[in-house]
């Protein structure tokens, strides 16, 4: 997977975009019952992330704080938008000794994007 934005690139070996197919659709029901949709339709895309390095969590992380636009190519699955939500986390975490924490420089989870419209 391939996480590109106007200056740089970060290439994650161990990454996908899971359910390329889910959408969020804003509707309510009218008094009539009929079924008003609002669009567009807002695309949130969860990123699996399973082995990524600290440094590249910290990039990640701070595309987020930004709000820097950035395309995400996952083998041909091309999408455009903004990550709102990232969520990765030491892959040692029961590890209290900060020797060992140190060497293993793997951090997994998810970020999530919010694709443009």
């Amino acid at each position: 997977m391939i996480i590109t934005w106007s200056s740089g690139s970060l290439i994650l070996e161990d990454a996908w975009i899971e359910d390329k197919a889910l959408i969020e659709v804003d509707s309510e029901r009218t008094i009539t019952g009929e079924v008003v949709v609002y669009l567009p339709a807002v695309k949130r895309y969860t990123v699996k992330v399973n082995a990524c390095t600290f440094e590249d969590a910290m990039l990640i992380k701070e595309l987020a704080k930004t709000g820097t636009q950035v395309e995400i190519d996952d083998e041909g699955f091309t999408v455009r938008g903004k990550i709102v939500k990232v969520n990765l986390r030491h892959f040692v975490g029961d590890v209290k000794e900060p020797s060992v924490r140190q060497r293993i420089n793997l951090y997994v989870g998810i970020f999530e994007l919010e694709a443009l419209p």
